[in-house]
């Protein structure tokens, strides 16, 4: 004779209609004294089972919230503070908080509670917010809401990632690649010269670094003797929030997103010397700050050792366009003009991929087809000039 189940314990049987394995169990009674039951769904035994044994560890420690009345928002705030956190940089977290904030709380879709939220509440709501947002916020915003969804799929509050189901218009398309010419480069070097920060330019428009690793530099990434320069870290201002939305600001030094960020780039020689003299220049305020200097061997520290603020960075940097009479382009342009440059010199794409530390090659492309068009452009002017009929 079989022996009978525990209360609670739950029942396994596949599922042959579906080809799945399903699991109930007993999580209470409702109101009128009836049975309520948990259904777990997988493809194999051992996956149900691990599903039920989880939700009745999670039950019996309180780590669950009430089926019945969690919302999406405060369950999406539970993921992000609870789970999603030990696994994503503070930067990511600090952008995840917004999206949470600024496209969740307070609105249509925030209070719906996630037993009964459907692909449709999703759809309209994306559908409005098209009239003011843009197609990547959407796109951002879906996609941080179907990664929370994805772990209450796994926990059993919903029966379908409904974020998965809703259709979103096409991203926008890539801008157009913004770049400094020979002459502007010319013009906003010019206005540079002397600034206590000259270097960081020079290395900006000659080596490509984006500006988190250049201000991330470290005197001991530099070889000065070889001209190259080492690339294994990043540094961002980061307001780190806790779950009521308060932040702490903290410098974070992270190592790169990707693999092919990690490289070594040689410094041309016209940005070398202009390294050397910042180097001299640095000894120089480290004498002068004494012992309020913070010695942390940065490459472009601000005038006591510490890391330079990028707020304050870019905004230099927009002084000095406007000195220089360049019309204003992101900061991120002097990293396009020094790829242009190299294209226009026939470097091959994988080898500016390489140096550019792109992860996918259609990054890279982007810029070579842009170059590509303006150099058949001033192919055919010169074409112009002489047949000037």
């Amino acid at each position: 004779m079989g022996k009978k189940k525990a209360n609670g314990e739950g029942s396994i049987y596949k599922d042959e209609n579906n080809n799945r394995w399903r699991g109930s169990l007993s999580v209470g009674r409702d109101p009128k004294g009836k049975l309520i039951r948990k259904q777990f769904y997988g493809k194999t035994k051992k996956e149900v089972l691990d599903k039920m044994n989880d939700y009745k560890y999670k039950q019996a420690n309180d780590l669950l919230p009430t089926d019945n009345t969690i919302t999406l928002e405060q369950y999406l705030r539970y993921w992000l503070f609870e789970v999603k956190i030990n696994e994503i940089k503070p930067s990511t977290l600090e952008r995840y908080e917004g999206i949470l904030r600024n496209y969740v709380t307070g609105t249509a879709i925030a209070n719906i509670k996630l037993k009964d939220l459907r692909a449709s509440h999703l759809q309209s709501y994306y559908n409005n917010l098209s009239i003011t947002s843009s197609v990547n916020v959407i796109h951002n915003l879906n996609k941080f809401i179907k990664s929370g969804l994805s772990q209450a799929l796994n926990e059993n509050y919903i029966s379908k990632n409904y974020a998965s189901l809703v259709t979103l218009k096409k991203k926008d398309q890539k801008k157009e690649v913004e770049y400094l010419t020979i002459e502007e480069q010319n013009r906003f070097l010019s206005v540079c010269k002397g600034h206590r920060l000259e270097a960081l330019f020079y290395m900006a428009l000659f080596t490509g670094l984006r500006l988190g690793e250049l201000l991330a530099l470290t005197w001991s990434d530099i070889d000065l003797a070889t001209a190259k320069v080492a690339v294994n870290k990043n540094v961002k201002l980061v307001g780190i929030p806790d779950k009521e939305g308060n932040k702490e600001y903290k410098v974070i030094v992270q190592e790169p997103k990707t693999k092919s960020s990690i490289r070594t780039v040689p410094i041309p020689a016209i940005a070398l010397d202009v390294l050397k003299q910042h180097r001299k220049l640095q000894l120089h305020e480290r004498v002068k700050a004494g012992d309020v200097y913070e010695n942390n061997d940065i490459v472009f520290a601000n005038p006591i050792g510490g890391y330079t603020n990028e707020s304050n960075l870019r905004k230099i940097y927009k002084k000095l366009l406007v000195k220089a009479e360049i019309e204003e382009v992101k900061f991120h342009s002097l990293r396009h003009t020094y790829a242009t440059t190299l294209f226009i010199k026939d470097v091959s794409p994988k080898v500016v991929q390489a140096l550019m530390g792109h992860s996918d090659i259609a990054t890279t492309m982007n810029i070579y087809t842009h170059v590509n068009e303006v150099v058949k452009v001033e192919a055919v002017q010169k074409l112009n000039e002489v047949f000037n009929f």
